[in-house]
C-alpha cells in the first residue's frame, strides 16, 4: 500500500482536502486581482467626467469599496478561508503595487487623499465579511447552502 492512498483507489480524503484548500486559494486570488483592480480604477470617482465636481469623487470610495466587499464576502462563502485569504491577500497586492508602482502616480493617482483612504478602505472591506462571519457564529457547516 502506498502512504496517502486508500487500498490503491486514487487520493485520500486527506490529499483531496488539501488540494481543494489550493484550489480554493487560487481561486480567490484570481477573484481578488480583479477586484483590487477594479477597486483602484474605481477609487478615484467620476473625475474626467464632464459636468462633474471633487464633491462626487467619494462616489468612488463607496463603489470601490463595495466591490471589494462583496468580492471578499463572495470568496468566503463559496472557497471558505482559504479562498477568503487568497481574495484578501491579492486585492492587497494589486492595490498597493498599483498604486505604489513606478507609473501609479501619472495614471491612477488623481487625489492623494483619496489614494491614501483606498489603501486604508482596501484591507477594511476585505475584513468585514470575515467578522461579520465570526460575529453571527455561523459556521461553513452550519450553511444552509452547504447542507443541501
Amino acid at each position: 500500500m502506498t502512504q496517502g492512498r486508500t487500498n490503491g483507489q486514487g487520493p485520500s480524503k486527506r490529499e483531496e482536502s488539501k488540494r481543494s484548500v489550493w484550489i480554493c486559494g487560487i481561486i480567490g486570488a484570481v477573484l481578488g486581482v480583479f477586484a483590487g483592480s477594479l477597486g483602484v480604477i474605481t477609487h478615484a470617482g467620476m473625475a474626467g467626467i464632464p459636468g462633474t465636481s471633487m464633491n462626487v469623487s467619494w462616489v468612488g470610495l463607496i463603489v470601490g469599496f463595495g466591490v471589494v466587499g462583496t468580492g471578499a464576502w463572495y470568496a468566503l462563502d463559496s472557497n471558505g478561508h482559504a479562498g477568503w485569504g487568497g481574495f484578501t491577500l491579492a486585492t492587497c497586492l494589486v492595490t498597493f503595487f498599483l498604486l505604489w508602482a513606478p507609473p501609479a502616480n501619472d495614471v491612477l493617482i488623481l487625489s492623494s487623499i483619496l489614494a491614501n483612504m483606498w489603501l486604508i478602505l482596501t484591507p477594511i472591506a476585505c475584513l468585514i465579511p470575515l467578522f461579520l462571519r465570526l460575529r453571527s457564529g455561523r459556521d461553513e457547516d452550519k450553511s444552509p447552502a452547504r447542507s443541501q
